[in-house]
């Protein structure tokens, strides 16, 4: 993510990572894996 802010330039933001035990919202993962938390202005 930080190269791709550094080549791209963006006002993204990494506001931490988030763990859930329930279903992932992407297609393949299984549950329990990490996800990364961002914002934008």
């Amino acid at each position: 993510m930080a190269l791709q802010l550094e080549v791209f330039g963006g006002d993204i933001e990494l506001e931490g990572v988030y763990t859930s035990d329930g279903p992932s919202i992407i297609i393949g993962q299984p549950s329990g894996q990490p996800s990364l938390v961002i914002s934008q202005q």
